[in-house]
């Protein structure tokens, strides 16, 4: 796993660890401003929670490509 590999490197584990931080973050805020409205399932309708969890997907298959270079940098380091 990427932690694993960066394992020797404190100052990269803690790095990985606060983007990861900080990737929640936008992720909750990115799908908060996506669908602002209070009252979701009235302002967008029944089709919301799809909606909503399509585009949360979209969001982490994205991250994981992300996750995947980091990765295959570290690997081109060993």
């Amino acid at each position: 796993t990427l932690l694993s590999l960066a394992a020797k490197d404190q100052r990269a584990v803690t790095r990985l660890r606060a983007a990861e931080r900080a990737w929640l973050t936008y992720r909750t805020t990115y799908l908060e401003a996506m669908y602002p409205a209070a009252d979701k399932q009235a302002s967008y309708g029944s089709i919301f929670p799809m909606e909503f969890g399509l585009e949360r997907a979209s969001l982490t298959r994205r991250h994981i490509e992300d996750l995947a270079n980091i990765l295959n940098e570290y690997k081109q380091r060993e």
